[in-house]
């Protein structure tokens, strides 16, 4: 791509980060998954939604789900090859893989946040997103594309930090076959390199990260048919609707308000990627308060990338790789226990 800088993930120094204390925060944060998984299934959704959430898979296996749900198909195959080849129960394998997504999401956000933070600080910020999952769990029926969602907008953002945008380019497309809001995140790239390389190039790489995304995009309905979607496209009456304002506010308040509050402290000194990214959560959130549904916190958790360092800046030192006056850093693989 045009001006790559073709570089490995970069941390911050840490003597405190050894092979040894990552395993034993792997271990945390594995367990952590466990634990919000069993109480998002058996207590919230799959005892008692449980023949929901089968004829909903089937139904998008066969191709007779309705919109969006029919072209959001990657958990779903995913799901139904595991079972064709094990045997092991829908439901299960459901169970397993969102198990799966979201330790790997806990895990990696903790390496997403070490690129600013030590390695305290970005424990920290990853227990925070732990927190904050369970209340994901309201208004839901069965929506196993989220936490991959979350996933792959953590692995974008790394990768649009480190410039990697050839790898940026292989994520697109599978994350599209997950759920097509991701297209959102290029908007991340784009404020983060509109002064750092040439205008020219600027307009053309992210027209041909748009392209990618639009092609799956699209090429969804054409292969499964146009399908009515299961609620209003505009969504704008049901959030300005007096009731449902005092439910989403207050979720909102609890999912990313304090975060809202510390970040606004130094703003200026905060890490230039953060700070540029900002502009896609405000380009996130405005679409979505048009299109999606508020209550359904849900939504707002690719957000958490950018919202919850952001936050943290205002705790804990965060150095800047963009700025000239920031702390040596080295590579991951330079790090030994």
């Amino acid at each position: 791509m045009g001006k790559e800088e073709s570089q490995k993930p970069r941390v911050v120094p840490d003597e405190k980060d050894t092979r040894f204390a990552r395993f034993v925060l792997y271990i945390i944060l594995i367990s952590i998954a466990y634990i919000s998984v069993s109480y998002a299934y058996f207590v919230m959704l799959v005892e008692p939604l449980r023949s929901s959430q089968l004829s909903i898979h089937q139904m998008v296996i066969q191709g007779t789900a309705p919109m969006p749900i029919q072209y959001r198909v990657l958990p779903y195959y995913l799901v139904e090859g595991l079972h064709r080849l094990t045997g092991i129960s829908i439901w299960r394998l459901d169970l397993i893989i969102r198990f799966i997504f979201t330790a790997l999401a806990l895990i990696y956000f903790h390496r997403y946040m070490r690129r600013w933070f030590d390695f305290t600080a970005s424990f920290v910020g990853a227990l925070i997103m732990a927190a904050i999952l369970p209340i994901t769990y309201v208004d839901y029926i069965h929506q196993p594309h989220d936490i991959p969602n979350l996933l792959f907008a953590i692995l974008a953002f790394g990768l649009i930090r480190d410039r990697r945008e050839s790898w940026l380019i292989l994520l697109i497309p599978v994350a599209m076959l997950n759920r097509e809001s991701f297209i959102f995140v290029l908007w991340a790239w784009f404020f983060y390199n509109m002064d750092r390389i040439a205008f020219k190039t600027l307009i053309m790489e992210f027209l041909l990260f748009a392209l990618i995304a639009l092609v799956v995009y699209f090429a969804l309905p054409r292969y499964f048919g146009p399908r009515a979607n299961y609620v209003d496209t505009i969504q704008l009456k049901n959030n300005l609707n007096p009731i449902m304002m005092w439910k989403w506010f207050g979720r909102l308040v609890a999912f990313v308000g304090p975060m809202v509050l510390a970040m606004c402290v130094r703003f200026k000194s905060k890490p230039l990627f953060l700070r540029r990214s900002l502009g896609y959560v405000i380009i996130y959130m405005m679409v979505n308060f048009i299109i999606g549904m508020y209550q359904e916190t849900r939504l707002f958790l690719p957000i958490l990338p950018v919202m919850i360092p952001l936050g943290l800046a205002s705790i804990f030192p965060a150095y800047d790789p963009d700025s000239v006056i920031s702390l040596p850093v080295k590579s991951e693989n330079e790090q030994n226990g």
